[in-house]
C-alpha cells in the first residue's frame, strides 16, 4: 500500500510538472501541437483517446507513445515492459501571455491532483505559455501521460532538469497533505505556493539569497495577506520548499513572475469568489423560500439518477443544442462552458420540479444555467436553459467581477406570481370561513368605513398599539418598515359593523398577517391592528412567501350547518316552471343519477370536475346539503332544452350553487375548446330574477 501510495504521488507529482524543467528555462517551446499515447491503448481506444484530447488532427510524425521504460526513463519508478500505460497526453503551445493551463479531460479517471496543482508545479519546471490536456479511458494514476510530456518536450529540444522535477514533486506532496488534512482547500494552497513563488524570483532575480529567516518573512506575510492561521500549513516545509525552490532555474528568471500572474492569478474564478457564492446562495435561496447545497467532482450528489456535477459534464445541451463544458476551478479554458459551481435544490425528488443551477464561465462571460428535467431523454442530453431569475445571473456576474456577496441586491421576498397565489389562497380559505375577499391594491382601491385602503390606511397603522412605519411594496425588502404586498377586505353588506380588513406584510424579511375590525376613527387618528389570530392563515402566508403554490395550502377545517335540502330542490324545479315560461324557453334537471349531454360533456360531472370562473379553475363539487367547505356546492343543474338552431348551438346552462354563505346561479352557453379539455368556463348570471329567485329559496 505504501508503495502504490507513492508511486501514485509520483506520478501525479511528474505529471503536474506537464511543462517540463529545462535546463536554459524559458528557452525552447514546441510550435506545433505534440501528442503522447499510452502504449497499452490498442484500436478504438485509441481513437477514443485522441478525440477526448480534441488531438484527431495530429499527424503521426507528432506523437510518441509511452511503454513502461519510457516511464521508468523520465521518473525512475521501476515501471517495465509489463506496466499498463494507457494516459495521455496533449500539448498544444499558446500565444504569449497565456500562461500555463493544464486540463484534465478525464477527472474521474485522474483524481489525485487538480488542474491548477499541475500548473503551479509545471511553472516550478520552467513551462512558458503552453496548454496541456489529460485524458484516459479507464482508471490510472498518469505516470504514462506524465512521462509523455516529458518526451515531447525533449523532442521538441527542452532538457530536463532533475533538481527542478524533485521541487515540483515537493511542491505537489505539500498540497495533497494540506488537502487530506483538510485544513485549507485546494484553490487556498496553491495560491498560497504560487505567491511564494512570485516572491522569491523576484528576490533572487534581485540577488537576494533566501535562506531560513527569509522564507519565514515572505511566507507569514502571504498568510496575513490571505488571513490564514499559520497553524493551518507546516511552516517548516514551506519554509525548505521556499529554499529549494529559490535553486531552481524558474527562481533565476524573471519570466517566472510573469507565467505565474497570466497562470494562476489572471483565472477569473477562484476560492474566494467561490465562498462570495456560497454566501450569495445561502441568502438568496432564502429569499427565495427555498434551500440549495454545493455539489462538486469531490462531493457529488444524485440528481434524478445523474450524479452531479460528474456525470452531467458531458451531457450538457443548451437552448437544444449539445455543448462542451468541463469542470473548471478557474474558468479560463476558451471555447468551454467552465462550469465553476453547481447548486442543487434541496427537496424530495418525488416532488419532480427540482432546481439545478450550473454556474458557468464561457470565454470570460458568466453564464447561469438552470434545469429541472427530472427523466432522462432520447438524446441523453440533459437540456439546461440560461436562467430568468435576472438577480441570480446579474449577481453571479458581480461576482465574477470580485464584489462580495454582502454589497449585491438581495432578490425579492415577493413578487407577481406570488401575489397570484395569495388571491388564490383567499378565496379557497375565504370559503372555508363561510366568508368572501376582495384584494385591493394603489391601482384598485377599496372602501373601509370611510377609508381608502390601501392608500389612506399606509400611514395610520399601529401594531399592537404603537404606531409603525408602513407602505406598499412589490418586492417586500426595505428593511424596518411593513411592507405591505396584500390587502384584503371581506365582502359584506356596507352597514356590517364586523367587517374583517387583513393587510399581509412582510418586516425584515418575516411574514406577518395584520387584522382589524376597527368601524370608526379614534382620537390618534390610526387604525388599530394586531397580528392575526387565525393559525391556518398566518401558516399559508408564509409558505406562499417561501415559494409555496396557495392552492397546494391546507383550508381550515370548519362545519357549517346544511343550507339545500329536498324541500328547496323542489322549490326550485317549481320556480324555475316559472321563470322558463317568462323567458319563453324550456329546460330540464340533470343530476349525477340522471345525466344528460352538453355538446359531448356529460353533465353536471363534467362542468363540476372541470368548473372555471374567470382564469381560474375552481374547486366545486356536487351537493345535496351545501354544507362542504373551501369548495362551490353545486346543488342544481339545469340545461336547456334544443327547440330552434340558436338553442341547439347555444343552449343555456346554469349550475346553482352555495359559495359559503352566499347563493350563486353561474351559466355558460361554452361550446367548444374545453371539452373535453381542462376548463369549462363559467360566469355569474346578470339575470337578476334568477338570482334573486335561488337566494331566497335558499335564505327560506
Amino acid at each position: 500500500m505504501k508503495g502504490l501510495v507513492k508511486k501514485l504521488l509520483t506520478a501525479v507529482a511528474g505529471f503536474s510538472l506537464v511543462v517540463t524543467p529545462t535546463i536554459n528555462a524559458f528557452a525552447v517551446q514546441p510550435t506545433q501541437k505534440l501528442l503522447s499515447l499510452g502504449a497499452s491503448l490498442q484500436g478504438a481506444q485509441i481513437t477514443q483517446t485522441r478525440t477526448l484530447l480534441g488531438a484527431t488532427d495530429v499527424p503521426e510524425a507528432n506523437t510518441i507513445y509511452v511503454d513502461g521504460p519510457t516511464v521508468n526513463r523520465y521518473l525512475g519508478d521501476g515501471s517495465t515492459a509489463n506496466t499498463i500505460v494507457y494516459s495521455s497526453a496533449l500539448i498544444e503551445p499558446q500565444s504569449a501571455g497565456h500562461g500555463v493551463q493544464v486540463q484534465i479531460v478525464t477527472p474521474h479517471n485522474i483524481t489525485l491532483v487538480t488542474p491548477i496543482t499541475y500548473q503551479n508545479a509545471a511553472i516550478t519546471s520552467g513551462a512558458k505559455d503552453i496548454s496541456i490536456k489529460i485524458a484516459t479511458v479507464a482508471p490510472v494514476t498518469g505516470e504514462g501521460a506524465l512521462a509523455g510530456v516529458y518526451a515531447l518536450l525533449e523532442k521538441s529540444g527542452t532538457k530536463i532538469n532533475k533538481q527542478s522535477i524533485k521541487v515540483a514533486e515537493k511542491e505537489i506532496k505539500i498540497v495533497e497533505r494540506v488537502k487530506e488534512d483538510k485544513k485549507l482547500s485546494d484553490i487556498q494552497v496553491n495560491q498560497i505556493i504560487a505567491d511564494i513563488k512570485k516572491e522569491i524570483t523576484i528576490k533572487v532575480t534581485n540577488n537576494i539569497t533566501i535562506d531560513a529567516n527569509q522564507a519565514k518573512i515572505i511566507i507569514h506575510a502571504i498568510l496575513e495577506k490571505y488571513q490564514i492561521d499559520p497553524n493551518l500549513v507546516d511552516l517548516t516545509e514551506l519554509v525548505q520548499f521556499s529554499i529549494d525552490f529559490s535553486k531552481t532555474d524558474a527562481a533565476k528568471n524573471k519570466n517566472t513572475v510573469d507565467q505565474l500572474v497570466q497562470s494562476v492569478d489572471k483565472a477569473i474564478w477562484n476560492e474566494s469568489k467561490r465562498a462570495e457564492l456560497q454566501h450569495y446562495m445561502k441568502i438568496w435561496g432564502e429569499a427565495m423560500g427555498q434551500n440549495y447545497k454545493e455539489h462538486s467532482p469531490d462531493n457529488p450528489a444524485n440528481y434524478y439518477g445523474l450524479a452531479i456535477p460528474n456525470e452531467v459534464l458531458d451531457k450538457i445541451a443548451i437552448n437544444d443544442q449539445k455543448v462542451t463544458a468541463e469542470w473548471s476551478t478557474q474558468g479560463i479554458t476558451p471555447n468551454v462552458y467552465n462550469i465553476v459551481a453547481a447548486y442543487m435544490e434541496t427537496k424530495d425528488q418525488s416532488e419532480m420540479n427540482v432546481h439545478l443551477y450550473l454556474f458557468a464561465i464561457y470565454n470570460g462571460e458568466p453564464v447561469v444555467l438552470h434545469t429541472q428535467q427530472n427523466q432522462g431523454t432520447d438524446t441523453g442530453w440533459v437540456y439546461f436553459k440560461p436562467t430568468e431569475n435576472v438577480e441570480l445571473r446579474n449577481n453571479f456576474a458581480e461576482i465574477v467581477k470580485g464584489t462580495t456577496a454582502d454589497h449585491l441586491t438581495l432578490p425579492d421576498k415577493w413578487n407577481d406570481q406570488k401575489s397570484v397565489e395569495l388571491s388564490n389562497y383567499m378565496q379557497i380559505w375565504g370559503n372555508a370561513m363561510g366568508q368572501r375577499y376582495a384584494g385591493y391594491s394603489p391601482e384598485n382601491t377599496g372602501n373601509y368605513y370611510g377609508l381608502a385602503i390601501p392608500t389612506e390606511i399606509l400611514d395610520k397603522i399601529a401594531v399592537n398599539d404603537q404606531k409603525v412605519a408602513a407602505e406598499w411594496s412589490t418586492t417586500g425588502n426595505k428593511p424596518g418598515v411593513y411592507n405591505i404586498v396584500g390587502t384584503y377586505m371581506e365582502l359584506k353588506d356596507s352597514d356590517a359593523m364586523d367587517i374583517h380588513l387583513y393587510l399581509f406584510a412582510l418586516y425584515n424579511g418575516e411574514p406577518v398577517v395584520l387584522h382589524t375590525q376597527q368601524n370608526q376613527g379614534t382620537d390618534t387618528g390610526w387604525v388599530y391592528f394586531k397580528p392575526t389570530e387565525n393559525v391556518d392563515l398566518r401558516n399559508a402566508f408564509t409558505r406562499i412567501v417561501n415559494g409555496e403554490p396557495g392552492s397546494n395550502l391546507p383550508v381550515p377545517n370548519i362545519t357549517q350547518d346544511a343550507k339545500w335540502n329536498a324541500s328547496k330542490q323542489e322549490k326550485l324545479r317549481t320556480f324555475m316552471k316559472n321563470w322558463e315560461q317568462g323567458m319563453g324557453q324550456s329546460y330540464t334537471e340533470y343530476t349525477p343519477d340522471n345525466p344528460g349531454d352538453f355538446h359531448g360533456a356529460p353533465i353536471p360531472s363534467y362542468p363540476i370536475e372541470h368548473f372555471a370562473w374567470g382564469d381560474k379553475l375552481i374547486n366545486a363539487q356536487w351537493s345535496t346539503d351545501g354544507s362542504a367547505v373551501g369548495v362551490y356546492n353545486i346543488v342544481a343543474c339545469y340545461k336547456q332544452n334544443a327547440v330552434d338552431e340558436e338553442s341547439t348551438m347555444f343552449p343555456h346552462l346554469y349550475l346553482f350553487a352555495l359559495v359559503g354563505d352566499e347563493p350563486m346561479v353561474f351559466h355558460s352557453q361554452q361550446n367548444q375548446g374545453g371539452m373535453p379539455g381542462d376548463g369549462f368556463y363559467f360566469k355569474p348570471t346578470e339575470n337578476v330574477d334568477l338570482a334573486n329567485g335561488f337566494k331566497q329559496i335558499v335564505n327560506e
